[in-house]
């Protein structure tokens, strides 16, 4: 509140110019090193810097905001167990015990996070 008492008046429109400290310093998750955008605005808002969200993640890649995975899981970790943005695991949810009879006479199927995505790109039973 000590920079922004009386609104962004006479602040710069860039987040980052004044949050860069922030962005390098925040680990939980480590922006630099998972490249995240410098552009603040993508995640944060200016009601509240904690507590981002990254809703865009719901057009981007799969709806965990959205659908039957609202509200899931509280920690970007769980889905991305490895730390890495790049790559994600739904089997800390759904274990081949629930999925194997699922997928009986599905050609090409196999218990692996890459080819469920294929299927269930939006993460919905039935498929594509």
């Amino acid at each position: 509140m000590a920079c922004h008492a009386n609104g962004y008046v006479g602040t710069p429109t860039d987040c980052f110019a004044c949050h860069e400290d922030d962005y390098r310093g925040t680990t939980d998750p480590d922006h630099e090193l998972l490249a995240f955008p410098t552009d603040c605005t993508v995640c944060h808002s200016t009601s509240g810097w904690d507590g981002a969200d990254f809703t865009q993640h719901d057009t981007l890649y799969f709806p965990i905001y959205s659908g039957r995975h609202a509200g899931r899981w509280s920690q970007w970790r769980l889905p991305h167990p490895a730390g890495n943005f790049g790559s994600f695991s739904c089997f800390l949810c759904h274990s081949s015990g629930d999925t194997d009879p699922r997928h009986t006479g599905v050609p090409g199927y196999a218990y692996d996070s890459n080819l469920c995505y294929q299927c269930h790109p939006q993460g919905e039973a039935g498929g594509r």
